[in-house]
Protein backbone atom coordinates (compact mmCIF):
# COMPACT_ATOMS: atom_id res chain seq x y z
CA UNK A 1 0.00 0.00 0.00
CA UNK A 2 1.04 3.28 -1.04
CA UNK A 3 0.91 5.98 1.60
CA UNK A 4 0.01 9.06 0.73
CA UNK A 5 1.72 12.25 2.07
CA UNK A 6 0.59 16.19 1.30
CA UNK A 7 3.09 18.80 2.14
CA UNK A 8 1.24 21.15 4.53
CA UNK A 9 4.90 23.51 4.31
CA UNK A 10 8.56 22.90 5.91
CA UNK A 11 7.28 21.58 9.49
CA UNK A 12 4.13 19.75 8.63
CA UNK A 13 2.76 17.03 6.26
CA UNK A 14 -0.26 15.14 6.14
CA UNK A 15 0.06 11.28 5.70
CA UNK A 16 -3.00 8.35 4.85
CA UNK A 17 -4.32 6.91 8.13
CA UNK A 18 -2.47 3.19 8.46
CA UNK A 19 -3.49 0.15 9.88
CA UNK A 20 -1.23 -0.47 12.49
CA UNK A 21 -1.71 -1.32 16.78
CA UNK A 22 1.03 1.37 17.11
CA UNK A 23 -1.89 3.93 15.30
CA UNK A 24 -4.61 2.76 16.53
CA UNK A 25 -3.10 3.44 20.12
CA UNK A 26 -2.00 6.81 19.13
CA UNK A 27 -5.91 7.63 17.87
CA UNK A 28 -7.12 6.08 21.40
CA UNK A 29 -4.44 7.99 23.43
CA UNK A 30 -6.52 11.37 21.25
CA UNK A 31 -9.77 10.25 21.91
CA UNK A 32 -9.26 10.21 25.82
CA UNK A 33 -8.16 13.92 26.05
CA UNK A 34 -11.43 15.73 26.73
CA UNK A 35 -11.01 18.91 24.40
CA UNK A 36 -11.03 16.05 22.03
CA UNK A 37 -14.28 14.04 23.01
CA UNK A 38 -15.81 17.22 24.06
CA UNK A 39 -16.51 18.53 20.33
CA UNK A 40 -15.42 15.61 17.93
CA UNK A 41 -17.00 12.31 19.72
CA UNK A 42 -18.85 13.60 23.07
CA UNK A 43 -17.92 10.66 25.14
CA UNK A 44 -14.78 8.51 25.19
CA UNK A 45 -14.57 5.63 23.05
CA UNK A 46 -13.20 2.44 24.09
CA UNK A 47 -10.28 1.03 22.45
CA UNK A 48 -11.96 -1.35 20.46
CA UNK A 49 -14.35 1.50 19.75
CA UNK A 50 -11.29 3.48 17.86
CA UNK A 51 -9.79 0.35 15.95
CA UNK A 52 -13.55 -0.31 14.55
CA UNK A 53 -13.74 3.03 13.91
CA UNK A 54 -10.76 3.86 12.09
CA UNK A 55 -9.55 0.58 10.64
CA UNK A 56 -12.52 0.78 8.14
CA UNK A 57 -11.17 4.06 7.38
CA UNK A 58 -7.85 2.60 6.41
CA UNK A 59 -8.12 3.39 2.66
CA UNK A 60 -11.32 4.65 2.55
CA UNK A 61 -11.75 7.33 -0.59
CA UNK A 62 -15.38 8.31 0.91
CA UNK A 63 -13.99 8.97 3.98
CA UNK A 64 -10.44 10.01 3.83
CA UNK A 65 -8.39 10.30 6.96
CA UNK A 66 -5.21 11.47 7.38
CA UNK A 67 -2.88 12.02 10.01
CA UNK A 68 -1.30 15.28 11.00
CA UNK A 69 2.62 15.28 11.39
CA UNK A 70 4.07 18.39 12.69
CA UNK A 71 8.40 18.22 12.75
CA UNK A 72 7.71 14.46 12.86
CA UNK A 73 5.42 13.84 15.36
CA UNK A 74 1.94 12.91 14.89
CA UNK A 75 -0.57 15.51 16.77
CA UNK A 76 -4.15 15.39 15.20
CA UNK A 77 -6.09 14.45 12.29
CA UNK A 78 -8.20 15.28 9.63
CA UNK A 79 -10.52 13.82 7.74
CA UNK A 80 -13.02 14.92 4.76
CA UNK A 81 -15.99 13.48 3.01
CA UNK A 82 -18.09 14.04 0.18
CA UNK A 83 -21.56 15.28 1.56
CA UNK A 84 -24.68 13.15 0.18
CA UNK A 85 -27.76 14.08 -0.61
CA UNK A 86 -29.77 13.66 2.66
CA UNK A 87 -26.95 16.07 4.48
CA UNK A 88 -26.98 18.56 1.66
CA UNK A 89 -30.96 18.96 2.04
CA UNK A 90 -30.57 18.94 5.75
CA UNK A 91 -28.12 21.90 5.80
CA UNK A 92 -29.91 23.67 2.76
CA UNK A 93 -27.10 23.53 0.43
CA UNK A 94 -27.94 23.53 -3.24
CA UNK A 95 -24.71 22.81 -4.31
CA UNK A 96 -24.12 19.08 -5.63
CA UNK A 97 -20.40 18.84 -5.27
CA UNK A 98 -19.33 19.49 -1.18
CA UNK A 99 -17.16 18.16 1.31
CA UNK A 100 -17.14 18.56 5.07
CA UNK A 101 -14.20 18.54 6.68
CA UNK A 102 -13.22 17.45 10.40
CA UNK A 103 -10.30 18.05 12.25
CA UNK A 104 -8.89 17.97 15.91
CA UNK A 105 -5.18 18.05 17.36
CA UNK A 106 -4.88 15.27 19.96
CA UNK A 107 -1.91 17.04 21.84
CA UNK A 108 -3.09 20.28 23.49
CA UNK A 109 1.13 20.91 24.12
CA UNK A 110 0.10 21.67 20.45
CA UNK A 111 -2.24 23.86 21.12
CA UNK A 112 -1.73 27.49 20.38
CA UNK A 113 0.73 27.42 17.46
CA UNK A 114 -1.50 27.57 14.45
CA UNK A 115 -1.25 23.85 13.45
CA UNK A 116 -4.59 23.52 13.04
CA UNK A 117 -4.95 26.65 10.85
CA UNK A 118 -1.93 26.32 8.99
CA UNK A 119 -3.90 22.49 8.06
CA UNK A 120 -7.13 23.96 7.27
CA UNK A 121 -5.94 26.53 5.32
CA UNK A 122 -4.05 23.90 2.99
CA UNK A 123 -6.59 20.84 3.09
CA UNK A 124 -8.97 23.44 1.78
CA UNK A 125 -7.18 25.23 -1.18
CA UNK A 126 -6.26 21.20 -1.86
CA UNK A 127 -9.99 20.37 -1.86
CA UNK A 128 -11.18 22.97 -3.74
CA UNK A 129 -9.50 22.07 -6.32
CA UNK A 130 -12.02 19.57 -6.89
CA UNK A 131 -15.35 20.49 -5.14
CA UNK A 132 -17.27 23.47 -4.92
CA UNK A 133 -17.67 24.58 -1.79
CA UNK A 134 -15.67 22.82 2.25
CA UNK A 135 -18.08 22.80 4.75
CA UNK A 136 -16.84 22.45 8.66
CA UNK A 137 -19.97 21.74 10.73
CA UNK A 138 -18.77 23.18 14.30
CA UNK A 139 -20.66 22.92 17.67
CA UNK A 140 -21.53 26.87 18.31
CA UNK A 141 -19.98 26.45 22.00
CA UNK A 142 -16.51 25.37 20.08
CA UNK A 143 -15.17 28.85 20.03
CA UNK A 144 -11.76 28.13 19.08
CA UNK A 145 -12.87 26.00 16.07
CA UNK A 146 -14.98 28.39 15.15
CA UNK A 147 -11.90 30.93 15.00
CA UNK A 148 -9.61 29.03 13.53
CA UNK A 149 -12.11 28.27 10.67
CA UNK A 150 -12.49 32.27 10.64
CA UNK A 151 -8.85 32.58 10.68
CA UNK A 152 -8.60 30.17 7.61
CA UNK A 153 -10.71 32.03 5.34
CA UNK A 154 -14.16 30.24 6.05
CA UNK A 155 -17.21 32.80 6.69
CA UNK A 156 -20.68 31.95 8.13
CA UNK A 157 -23.26 29.69 6.19
CA UNK A 158 -25.68 29.32 8.92
CA UNK A 159 -26.98 28.22 12.50
CA UNK A 160 -28.64 24.54 12.23
CA UNK A 161 -30.23 22.16 14.86
CA UNK A 162 -27.78 18.98 14.63
CA UNK A 163 -27.74 16.07 17.04
CA UNK A 164 -24.21 15.16 18.28
CA UNK A 165 -23.04 11.50 18.17
CA UNK A 166 -25.56 10.54 21.53
CA UNK A 167 -28.46 11.66 19.84
CA UNK A 168 -28.64 15.19 21.84
CA UNK A 169 -29.48 18.32 20.86
CA UNK A 170 -26.71 21.14 19.58
CA UNK A 171 -26.72 23.80 17.81
CA UNK A 172 -23.88 24.04 15.44
CA UNK A 173 -22.59 26.88 12.77
CA UNK A 174 -21.94 25.82 9.44
CA UNK A 175 -19.33 27.39 8.17
CA UNK A 176 -18.18 27.42 4.76
CA UNK A 177 -14.89 28.03 1.95
CA UNK A 178 -15.58 28.23 -1.84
Amino acid sequence: MIIMKLYVDDDIYLRDIVDSDEEYKRLYSWCLNPSVYEYFEQRVLSYDEVVNKYKRRVGNEDVKTLIIVYKNKEIGLVQYEKMDDDDRKKFCILLDNVVSIDIFIGDNSFYGLGIGSRVVKYISKYLLSNFDMVIANVQSSNSNSINMCLKSGFKELRKVDYSDTLGNSTKNILLYLR
